[in-house]
């Protein structure tokens, strides 16, 4: 599947154990990413991509959290097959993808880090002492 599709807001996008077909790059709005519980993991805007996580899976076991529609929101669904013939095809491509991948990753582990600082800050608790000790 590929291609723009519109979601209300409150409209479940992607279901906790679906099998993973695609990634959602979103176009306009917001995705809310939840844990089981429906405890909020993260609030992905304009620019974020959802799903790529069990894109990368081995046997693709599914989505390992549910997504919903924070507002209206429209993303572009690329199927994990479209996505990897680009890839195939074209070097430069597959680069450019990686180096996004890269970056993505590196600012949510910043984010998450800031997170857990922010916590420290305001519970005196040391969340993090143990992994510098490592």
């Amino acid at each position: 599947t590929r291609g723009a599709c519109r979601y209300k807001q409150g409209q479940v996008i992607l279901e906790r154990g679906d099998q993973s077909r695609s990634i959602l790059l979103i176009l306009a709005g917001s995705i809310i990413q939840k844990a089981t519980g429906d405890s909020v993991l993260e609030v992905h805007h304009d620019g974020g991509i959802v799903g790529w996580s069990s894109f990368f899976a081995l046997g693709n076991r599914g989505y390992e959290t549910r997504h919903v529609a924070g507002s209206d929101v429209e993303v572009l669904r690329i199927s994990h097959h479209t996505l990897e013939n680009a890839m195939s095809a074209s070097t430069l491509a597959g680069a450019r993808f990686w180096r996004s991948l890269a970056m993505f990753l590196g600012r949510r582990v910043q984010r998450q880090q800031q997170q857990l600082f922010d916590v420290e800050e305001t519970t005196g608790e040391k969340i993090l002492e143990n992994h510098h000790n490592s």
